[in-house]
């Protein structure tokens, strides 16, 4: 896995969008065209639906539709997997969970997808604010022990998604904020003898989209051995 692209958008961020606002937004991310597109708040069946039906038409096959963030692609896939970080709080957050993709290649990729809990950071008062920091530590503490793993046995690790913050979580200490609009993020922790150069961006502005948070898009090229 050499070169790889990366596109992240969160579909439902405005709740008062109808259904078929919900699928002119996913149609909009898929054709940003990249190896990878993970979604955020995919949590109600049509727009489950309509994902997979989207990305399956672009000869893309969906991983972890069961969980608000799924993942779409036309490369190899090893495996997939789905980890619960956390269960729903009324009132105050659904469940949340990672979505998590090892692609197949050389050198080695996991991608995750996330959308931790809103709220953690807002300087105004916000309900359960002091749960929300829990959880959003829980979340964080899950996430980083799934990387170091990872890296340890190679892998490296792009994690992308509505992270809810606009400060990059502290993943892991080598990591590269790849791309980064409002909410939205493309974080990559290269493994050890691995060299990640970051490309081309592309950002889709939420004032042409019926989401309130942009899209994101960005290229990313994983060297063996290499050297910056």
């Amino acid at each position: 896995m050499k070169n790889l692209s990366v596109a992240v958008g969160n579909i439902k961020a405005n709740p008062r969008m109808t259904d078929g606002q919900v699928r002119q937004d996913i149609v909009r991310l898929a054709a940003l065209g990249a190896d990878v597109t993970v979604g955020a708040e995919i949590d109600y069946p049509y727009s489950r639906k309509t994902w997979v039906g989207v990305f399956r038409r672009g000869n893309r096959k969906t991983y972890n539709i069961s969980c608000e963030c799924p993942i779409s692609t036309d490369l190899p896939v090893r495996w997939s997997w789905i980890t619960r970080l956390h269960g729903g709080v009324a009132k105050v957050t659904p469940a949340r969970f990672n979505s998590g993709l090892r692609l197949k290649g050389s050198p080695a990729v996991l991608v995750i997808g996330k959308h931790p809990v809103s709220g953690a950071f807002r300087t105004r008062f916000t309900t359960a604010q002091k749960l929300r920091q829990r959880l959003f530590g829980t979340d964080l503490a899950a996430t980083q022990r799934r990387i170091e793993r990872a890296v340890k046995h190679g892998v490296s690790v792009v994690v992308a998604g509505d992270l809810n913050t606009i400060k990059a979580p502290a993943y892991h200490p080598d990591q590269i904020v790849a791309a980064h609009a409002g909410l939205i993020w493309v974080i990559v922790v290269p493994a050890p003898q691995v060299n990640v150069r970051v490309g081309a961006t592309q950002v889709v502005g939420a004032r042409v989209l019926h989401t309130d948070h942009p899209f994101v898009e960005v290229g990313l090229r994983f060297l063996k051995g290499a050297v910056s």
